[in-house]
């Protein structure tokens, strides 16, 4: 069993308190200028899909919840899995396993819906697991190797260690494009 494996349900929860914070952070307007030795960071999720680690940007993160029931729609794409109610509104759930060449189980106790904001789709993105928040220095992001296909490529901005494993960085712009998911509309539903 994996450390990722073991995650509690308590340490997940504590990922929407820093949401939260960095939300009231970003909308501050602060004068100062960053120390000179400050590293050009940007924080992100880091999660698991099919035991694979990949790295979310937290500014494209509305929310990390657990996964209510999902109530399945039919004649839609592959990627999304059905709707939920979050928080009085109906939301599409979709799973972006496939679209990496992975395969997708059922969800788990520790399986979570990132809720996304900021991206031409409006969606929960269905993952394994949520680990924790990680800060990535931009100097850090190293180029994908070859040996990933080009499919999968296109939809990751990078690859990075943390915590000596590879994490692979999603282009949630990428992934929430109409193209990726099968989708027809490019703006966000009103």
């Amino acid at each position: 069993m994996t450390q990722i494996d073991t995650a509690t349900s308590s340490e997940v929860e504590q990922v929407n308190p820093r949401l939260e914070e960095l939300r009231r952070s970003f909308g501050e307007d602060i004068c100062c200028a960053p120390p000179e030795d400050t590293k050009n960071t940007e924080e992100f999720l880091l999660l698991t899909l099919s035991g694979e680690v990949y790295a979310y940007p937290v500014a494209h993160a509305l929310e990390v919840v657990q996964v209510p029931s999902i109530a399945p729609v039919p004649n839609v794409p592959p990627a999304v899995l059905g709707i939920v109610n979050f928080r009085g509104q109906i939301l599409s759930v979709t799973t972006i396993h496939g679209l990496l060449g992975l395969t997708a189980g059922e969800p788990g106790t520790g399986s979570r819906i990132i809720v996304t904001k900021d991206l031409s789709l409006v969606s929960g993105i269905l993952v394994d697991s949520v680990e924790r928040i990680a800060e990535i220095a931009a100097e850090d992001i190293q180029p994908l190797p070859v040996t990933i296909g080009d499919e999968k490529a296109r939809l990751l901005a990078g690859q990075v260690y943390v915590d000596n494993r590879v994490v692979f960085i999603l282009d949630m712009e990428q992934l929430c494009g109409s193209e990726s998911l099968g989708m027809t509309w490019t703006d966000p539903p009103n």
